[in-house]
């Protein structure tokens, strides 16, 4: 395709990311990113081919295939990959070969693109051991912060953030409340929100499942990360070490079940992608009485999300629960586990809220994982007017970094395409999706000047 053809035809973006799986981070990241790009963009002249998801899950104007990720990229004008953690140094490498090798192809092709949410530490290693095959790929990744420097030997690396944090809930109040009643919840309640995350042997590997499948033609419900890796919704679901798992999850319930008993809160369980999280739920809730569950499997995505922002204080394993609960001020205790976790609280300056979980594994080391627990829900408790006003402030100086991306992504398509009608030069703020009048409040509460846009 020549490329000043685009002038007078759609660009087509071929987004890798993982979406329809239940997963309610996954899935807000990356309707915000479609919702980004055609707010830079514009709808009449973007075409939007979705890789690598679940078929069940439309979304308005976007186009869900199975088509190979060769094909795709050949027929793309730009290629977009996105996965939280798979850009993550402490996953195997079968986790991030398709995304890799997705963008070596979009590379040989001498077409764009862009891969989101490469983690620093990897950064430069891929940069060195790829050099030749990514030459022509953009590399943004999560510092929560433009002081952060770049890391060194990187590919073509802009600094950015999520996506999510512009996430808008929609007209669902009314059924959140409605559930949260059903569960014995009134207005007034401090809820105390636990999402505890999956259990460790969430994911099997079965070759034969996905060779059949894929044989059969019919699609697979397979890990969207790595071909052949599957849900593990089993009797196995504990997975091999079941009872350090146990022993885990217990501790948790004890010391939220503690909480309570000191403080005046409501503990609620949410799972966030109901499959995999709802056994670890399920250990927790029954430290607490059987305390409710929601969970991503049963409800709709939007209805979680304003359950979340309804939270007194978050307790929580899952990073996405933290970003989008954090636009209503919502302050968040960390779970240890995520490398996306610890840089952003570390970007707040709040590591000291950041519970590490891998080595609960008998009675001592659950004992002072429980007084952790109530040392870190202790700290925010007392100052918790500060924290809320801390994190709405965050959110507002991660929106200008995701204006930064978008701006980014608006001077990739344009050096790419010169004749494509695309402007580079506008106010940050129509480089963000739509945004709620949540977030036009804290901004406009706000004096912070955004980035600059020249």
């Amino acid at each position: 395709m020549k490329r000043q053809a685009l002038a007078t035809k759609k660009l087509r973006i071929c987004l890798f990311a993982a979406y329809g799986n239940k997963n309610v981070g996954a899935d807000a990241r990356v309707v915000e990113i479609i919702r980004q790009l055609i707010a830079i963009v514009g709808h009449e002249r973007l075409e939007i081919h979705l890789v690598g998801s679940a078929q069940s899950t439309p979304i308005s104007g976007v186009t869900i295939t199975s088509s190979s990720i060769r094909k795709e990229v050949e027929q793309a004008d730009l290629l977009l990959v996105c996965e939280g953690a798979v850009f993550n140094p402490v996953l195997p490498f079968f986790f991030q070969w398709p995304r890799l090798y997705a963008l070596a192809q979009a590379s040989r092709k001498g077409k764009p693109s862009i891969a989101y949410g490469v983690d620093p530490h990897l950064l430069g290693f891929l940069g060195n051991l790829f050099q030749a095959e990514l030459s022509q790929c953009h590399a943004t990744y999560r510092t929560y912060s433009h002081d952060e420097p770049m890391p060194s030997n990187v590919w073509k690396g802009y600094a950015g953030t999520d996506t999510a944090w512009t996430f808008d809930e929609g007209d669902v109040a009314q059924e959140a409340s409605q559930l949260l009643g059903k569960h014995g919840f009134q207005d007034g309640q401090r809820l105390l929100i636990v999402c505890p995350g999956a259990c460790g042997d969430h994911l099997r590997y079965q070759p034969g499942r996905w060779l059949e499948e894929l044989i059969r033609g019919r699609h697979s419900p397979s890990f969207s990360w790595a071909p052949g890796y599957f849900w593990n919704k089993g009797p196995r679901a504990d997975g091999a070490n079941a009872q350090a798992e146990i022993t885990r999850a217990q501790a948790l319930g004890q010391a939220i079940r503690e909480i309570k008993s000191q403080w005046d809160v409501s503990p609620l369980i949410i799972g966030m992608q109901g499959p995999v999280d709802i056994h670890k739920c399920r250990l927790v809730a029954a430290e607490l009485d059987d305390a409710p569950v929601l969970s991503s499997e049963e409800h709709a995505i939007e209805v979680i999300v304003v359950v979340l922002r309804k939270a007194y204080i978050l307790i929580s394993a899952r990073y996405h629960a933290c970003v989008l609960s954090m636009p209503a001020g919502v302050p968040a205790i960390g779970i240890r586990g995520d490398l996306r976790f610890e840089r952003m609280l570390g970007a707040q300056h709040r590591l000291h809220l950041l519970v590490p979980e891998k080595h609960v594994n008998g009675n001592d080391k659950a004992k002072h994982y429980k007084e952790q627990f109530l040392h870190a829900f202790e700290c925010v408790n007392s100052n918790h007017a500060e924290f809320s006003q801390q994190t709405e402030q965050f959110v507002v100086q991660q929106l200008h970094m995701m204006s930064g991306m978008g701006q980014e992504l608006a001077r990739i398509i344009k050096t790419a395409y010169p004749d494509f009608p695309i402007e580079t030069n506008e106010s940050w703020e129509n480089f963000l999706p739509p945004l709620s009048e949540r977030l036009k409040r804290l901004l406009n509460a706000t004096t912070q000047e955004g980035p600059s846009v020249s």
